[in-house]
Formats: C-alpha cells, structure tokens, sequence
C-alpha cells in the first residue's frame, strides 16, 4: 500500500500558509525525561519556524540541568518538522523515556531525585 497523496502534500510547504504555522499549533516542545540515580537526563525537541517556509527541529540532551549536546535539523515545512518530532519522540520513549509537553521556557526540577 503506497503513501497517500495527502500525506505527501502534508510535508511540502503549502503557498496558502503565509505564516507557516502548519501543525505547529499542536505543540512547540516536546519534553522526553529519565530519571537515573542522581541525574535527571532531558531530551527537549523543539520546533523552530520563521516566517518562511520551512522549519528546524532542535534537540537537545540535558543532564542534571546542564547542556550535554545540540542538534538540529532543516525541513521543507513546518509539517514535515511535526512528523520528525513525533519520530524522534517515539524512539526516545523506545528507551525508557517518558514525555511531557512544554514551552521552552520549562524550568528543569531535579530536586525531588534520589541521591
């Protein structure tokens, strides 16, 4: 069974989004935690959009409050930023992690782990 030709029109920029919003309503950070003993490791994807076509997926990889590691990525649409998201987060909780929606202002609390 092939992909739907609504789903591909889903991942191109669409010329009638003039603001590229896309899906990008649903959500804008996606926060994946795992509490180990004496860390508190945090995944957080976020997606960027400006006022062009087009988005980024940032990750990044927190460990006790402090940045361990950034990566991003480049798509066409905001659409197709949603869809990497929704991968990345699926692997993610693949592995132990569980999710939580929130802005990208999240204050990281680490105070309640054991150690």
């Amino acid at each position: 069974m092939g992909c739907p030709t609504n789903l591909y029109d889903m991942l191109i920029p669409s010329p009638a989004d003039e603001k590229n919003s896309g899906a990008l309503e649903v959500f804008q950070t996606i926060l994946l935690e795992r509490a180990l003993p004496k860390a508190l490791t945090v995944y957080a994807i976020t997606i960027e959009a400006g006022d062009r076509p087009g988005a980024r997926v940032v990750c990044e990889t927190y460990r006790s409050n402090q940045l361990q590691q950034r990566n991003w990525a480049e798509f066409p649409s905001v659409d197709a930023a949603v869809v990497e998201a929704g991968r990345l987060t699926h692997n993610k909780m693949r592995n132990g992690f569980h999710y939580r929606l929130g802005a990208v202002e999240t204050e990281f609390v680490t105070s309640g782990l054991p150690g």
